[in-house]
């Protein structure tokens, strides 16, 4: 068995327990959605103008397309849930806006959001060295500068840690300083959220 093989499995073992499909159970379980088919996992591709890493595509194509891992879960690839839930395709679309108006916009074309933490909190991957990077715009500087936080983890190292059992959430602002910049939309949490969603913004009361 691969390493990639062996990460698919731990990873479905985790996915298919609904005690430990996400780190989030006791607040919410959600439903693990259909695999997709490579067909569609073109079309993101196709769309983004990034090839995905292998692991990725096996997991959304061989799991679910979504509804399990660390955190509140993967994202769904190509189509959200509702009007007021998130897709990996449209905050991608959102980040990478160039019509935005901040002259300092930049986002890194090969990092995707794939996980979501909550508060508009996310893990992303970078699709060419395939590590791990999260995004947490609520610590943006006054100027509105985002760093992103380094997991110095790979995908693969870094999901192994979850079916170990490791909390992901912890490790987010232990690692070390982050090294990578862009500039993010405000991202608010208290007793609410406030989320991008496409291209404006909505509140959800937790």
């Amino acid at each position: 068995m691969t390493v990639t093989q062996d990460i698919i499995a731990r990873v479905r073992v985790r996915a298919y327990d609904e005690k430990t499909r996400t780190d989030q159970v006791d607040v919410f379980l959600p439903k693990i959605r259909d695999p997709l088919l490579d067909a569609e996992v073109d079309h993101f591709e196709g769309q983004t103008g990034i090839k995905l890493p292998e692991l990725i595509r096996r997991i959304y194509c061989e799991i679910g397309d979504g509804g399990f891992g660390p955190g509140y879960g993967f994202l769904p690839m190509l189509q959200p849930e509702s009007k007021y839930d998130d897709s990996v395709l449209n905050l991608y679309s959102v980040v990478r806006d160039s019509t935005v108006e901040e002259p300092n916009w930049r986002w890194p074309k090969a990092i995707i959001p794939l996980v979501d933490f909550g508060c508009a909190i996310r893990a992303c991957v970078d699709c060419e060295s395939e590590l791990v990077v999260v995004d947490d715009p609520n610590i943006s500087d006054s100027g509105g500068v985002q760093e992103f936080l380094d997991q110095q983890s790979s995908l693969e190292d870094w999901l192994g840690r979850w079916c170990d059992g490791e909390s992901l959430w912890d490790r987010i602002h232990r690692m070390t300083p982050p090294t990578r910049r862009c500039t993010n939309r405000l991202a608010v949490c208290h007793h609410s959220c406030i989320r991008e969603n496409t291209a404006r913004y909505w509140s959800q009361v937790s």
